[in-house]
């Protein structure tokens, strides 16, 4: 069975690429707020089925931070709970995954306008 933090992390990529589509066919302003904070919601979820599944007591203060500042949130996060040498490899990871969503998102949006 699939773990919840990699159904979330299939389910922004899928959200990701329906944004793109959006983006492309329809053109509002506050759609790109909606996103931010589709995006923020996403980082804290993902933060604490994370640390759920890995036996972690996270402090609140970092799924805040999670959710203000996704990536550098989940970096903190990363590197406070599982060091320096993991927590760095698992940041490349977030990032990686990050750039990856963006190109889902770039796809659609310049080949359907």
């Amino acid at each position: 069975m699939m773990k919840k933090s990699r159904t979330i992390l299939i389910f922004v990529a899928v959200y990701f690429l329906t944004f793109g589509i959006v983006g492309a066919l329809h053109k509002p302003d506050y759609i790109y707020f909606i996103h931010m904070i589709f995006n923020s919601f996403f980082a804290f979820f993902w933060c604490k089925t994370h640390a759920i599944e890995n036996n972690k007591k996270v402090d609140f203060r970092y799924l805040l931070l999670a959710f203000l500042f996704p990536v550098i949130g989940l970096s903190i996060y990363l590197f406070k709970f599982f060091g320096l040498k993991v927590g760095a490899l698992k940041t490349l990871k977030v990032i990686l995954y990050y750039l990856f969503c963006l190109l889902l998102y770039l796809f659609p949006f310049y080949y359907l306008r």
